[in-house]
């Protein structure tokens, strides 16, 4: 297995143990229109010269980064720079880690080992939902692999959708968890707006 995929399930991996303690973390109700939660003080976009990127949180969402870490402290480390939680539903998170040294040649890598043998199938309850490349970034000019997948947390039947790809000498890895039934709404709400408002430098 090459270092990239090393990445990307280590990666995986951590979102899929940590999603159950997100709700309890984070407290509140649990979906739109909850009522009762007051969005606290986080900052509204990530932006580097070292990884050349900007991202901008998206609306009613709560973006911690390794500057202003919050809660998740002891997550943000060892590349991962950028953990996004939606406001509106409890479950749902998007993180983020760059990985030094990363080339095209692996991301197709990435995108033969996803399509023949993933490593995210030793999780129990593992269901392909798609492999494809897509465009990303606020000018649709980055190409990425996105591969959605459906495993289980303790039973609980959740969805996952990485996003990777590589800019200047680095690979991101965007890791999408929530709810199998929150699925549509952590995409279109939290995951899209983020990955197709990117600007890169």
């Amino acid at each position: 297995m090459s270092a990239f995929m090393r990445a990307v399930f280590v990666l995986v991996l951590g979102v899929v143990l940590a999603s159950a303690g997100l709700g309890a973390q984070r407290g509140g109700g649990g979906g739109r229109g909850s009522g009762g939660f007051e969005r606290p003080e986080t900052p509204m976009a990530f932006d580097s010269e070292e990884l050349k990127i900007h991202i901008d949180a998206p609306e009613h969402s709560m973006m911690y980064t390794t500057a202003a870490p919050g809660q998740y402290k002891s997550v943000l480390v060892n590349g991962k720079f950028l953990h996004v939680d939606s406001q509106d539903y409890r479950h749902v998170a998007v993180e983020a880690k760059s990985l030094p040294k990363m080339t095209d040649a692996d991301l197709k890598a990435l995108v033969d080992t996803l399509g023949t043998n993933p490593p995210q199938a030793k999780l129990p309850g593992f269901k392909k939902i798609s492999l494809k490349t897509i465009k990303i970034g606020k000018d649709r000019d980055k190409a990425a692999v996105q591969f959605a997948y459906n495993a289980e947390q303790n039973g609980t039947p959740m969805t996952f959708r990485v996003v990777a790809f590589v800019h200047g000498d680095n690979g991101f890895v965007f890791t999408c968890s929530s709810l199998e039934a929150e699925s549509g709404a952590a995409e279109s709400l939290v995951l899209v707006p983020l990955i197709s408002h990117m600007e890169f430098r």
